[in-house]
């Protein structure tokens, strides 16, 4: 169910580990194909292209729809008894509400799901992620040794992973992090 959208979607990290896409043109046609594609689809497709456009939207800083196509495709993945693509929707929805500074329920959402990922093994492979991006939204309130904890026990279960590229990022929250404290 690999959706195929044909504009520059890419993105990358800038110094204060926030996504920032390639092209700010490209990735608004592209959500806008997507909104095309979600009124052709159904089902299963349906969640996934909403889910996308909650991700999508929060790279272009478009956080309400972010929030809105997020809480779509949560409702959607539920009603079709998929779990773990909730799951993942409900990191992302987290993710928005650390970008929009609603970090109480940021917080709330990281520690719900991260005792979810902690005691079911069908969220554990999450369970990096959740840690990464908690310690972003720590590290945003201001609060880098609780940020740095969190980076930390993303990098051990990424160096497990073997995966470079998440590597390679959570050493760079790590840097931030341990620059910050030093100042």
């Amino acid at each position: 169910m690999d959706i195929q959208i044909p504009f520059n979607m890419n993105y990358f990290f800038n110094d204060v580990l926030r996504e920032v896409p390639e092209s700010t043109e490209q990735m608004e046609l592209g959500v806008q194909y997507l909104i095309d594609q979600f009124e052709k689809s159904s089902g299963m497709h349906k969640a996934r292209i909403v889910g996308l456009l909650g991700v999508y939207s929060r790279i272009l800083s478009f956080y309400n729809d972010g929030e809105y196509y997020l809480k779509r495709a949560i409702s959607l993945y539920e009603e079709h008894g998929n779990e773990l693509s909730a799951f993942v929707n409900k990191i992302r929805l987290a993710h928005i509400f650390h970008w929009k500074k609603r970090f109480e329920e940021a917080v709330e959402l990281f520690e719900s799901l991260r005792e979810q990922a902690l005691i079911n093994p069908k969220y554990s492979k999450y369970l990096d992620f959740i840690y990464q991006h908690y310690g972003k939204c720590l590290l945003d309130q201001g609060k880098c040794s609780g940020a740095l904890v969190q980076f930390n026990m993303a990098l051990a279960l990424r160096e497990k992973k073997g995966e470079e590229d998440l590597i390679v990022s959570t050493a760079k929250a790590i840097e931030l992090c341990e620059r910050l404290m030093r100042y």
